[in-house]
């Protein structure tokens, strides 16, 4: 499992830390108020539900079109949006704006696109790629 997750994984324990941090600066106690570890308790409940875990191998079951317009970003790996393509799932997120879970995941055997030759070439290091969990299925 890759290390390199996004901020929102850490994020309500790292406010935790603030707000210690905050009440020491200010000579109050230091103990967190009810409500933060309820939300905090509440977040990680809300991740445990989804179907896909880091660790996870996942199947990729509806691809998204990858233009210049819409995801830029992906252009030089788009030939891996295929249904079918394994991938390992390394973190999941609760996208606020769209209600879904969000599935940070690595290809098996990543490649890339030359933007120049256009030959499909080898990666020196796999990017993290995310997308909505629910464009993929467990592997069997």
């Amino acid at each position: 499992m890759n290390d390199d997750r996004y901020i929102f994984d850490n994020a309500l324990e790292k406010l935790g830390d603030l707000w210690i941090v905050l009440h020491k600066l200010t000579g109050q106690s230091a103990g967190l108020p009810y409500e933060f570890t309820h939300m905090r308790d509440v977040a990680k409940a809300l991740i445990d539900l989804c179907p896909l875990q880091p660790g996870d191998v996942a199947e990729l079951v509806d691809p998204p079109e990858i233009t210049l317009e819409n995801s830029w970003g992906y252009l030089s790996a788009k030939h891996l949006f295929t249904v079918g393509r394994r991938v390992e799932i390394q973190h999941i997120t609760w996208r606020v704006d769209e209600r879904c879970y969000a599935a940070g995941f690595l290809f098996e055997h990543e490649t890339f696109i030359h933007p120049h030759t256009h030959e499909e070439c080898a990666v020196s290091r796999r990017g993290i790629y995310t997308l909505g969990a629910h464009r993929f299925r467990k592997a069997s």
